[in-house]
């Protein structure tokens, strides 16, 4: 089973839909990208669907880090564990420090509920 369908499958036992977003460094920091990016993310979430943000690793040529540059590999393993634990509706009591953006595990427990 691979990750998309990891995701999907843990969300749905909560009645929940995901949908993959592929994003590059581009998508972010082009303002006209950036806000039609925003569109899509926030019509996902006011349509009840959780999106699950990737890099679009097809068209990117550097690795792209987000938060305290870590590695996607090691960004994507926390994001797992704590997309996991929130699909599961246990309490987040790993290290959130490194996410670039701690709020937005109060924003995806607010979607899951």
């Amino acid at each position: 089973m691979g990750l998309v369908q990891m995701y999907e499958s843990c969300f749905s036992q909560h009645g929940l839909h995901t949908a993959q977003v592929l994003l590059t460094h581009d998508d972010l920091s082009d303002r006209k990208r950036y806000l039609n990016a925003r569109s899509t993310l926030r019509t996902l979430l006011s349509l009840g669907v959780i999106p699950i943000i990737n890099e679009n690793d097809t068209v990117v040529t550097d690795e792209i880090r987000f938060g305290d540059n870590l590695p996607k590999t090691r960004s994507g393993k926390i994001m797992r564990r704590l997309l996991r634990s929130l699909a599961k509706g246990e309490e987040i009591t790993a290290d959130i420090s490194t996410l670039d953006n701690p709020a937005i595990l109060e924003q995806l427990k607010q979607a899951v509920v």
